[in-house]
């Protein structure tokens, strides 16, 4: 299983950080939307973003899988002739998302 992993691993392209990226970074956090401790997360978002991928998959939902974030960045990508992709969890993305299930409470107790 292992090796079928890394084979499959292996025909996967990766993304570079480039000037374009660096600057949608910079322009990102710049709106506020994101703290600068999330300059990670913007990044992430920015090379998805840089590189026209459709989707970005991520359990990250304070700063990412975040539609209020989103609307605010949305703009600022489109402003520089990019669109966002789709954010969302592996879960929603395969439409296994059970909404009859438990309420989730992310960084707080119930």
């Amino acid at each position: 299983m292992s090796r079928q992993r890394l084979e499959a691993l292996s025909t996967l392209t990766v993304l570079r950080r480039t000037r374009a990226v660096d600057e949608l970074v910079e322009a990102f956090l710049s709106t506020g939307a994101l703290p600068a401790k999330a300059k990670a997360d913007a990044a992430h978002l920015a090379v998805a973003t840089s590189h026209r991928v459709d989707y970005l998959l991520t359990w990250n939902f304070k700063y990412l899988a975040n539609a209020e974030i989103l609307l605010r960045l949305r703009p600022v990508a489109e402003q520089r002739g990019h669109r966002l992709p789709v954010v969302c969890t592996p879960l929603q993305l395969m439409g296994e998302l059970n909404m009859k299930a438990e309420p989730i409470f992310w960084n707080s107790k119930p």
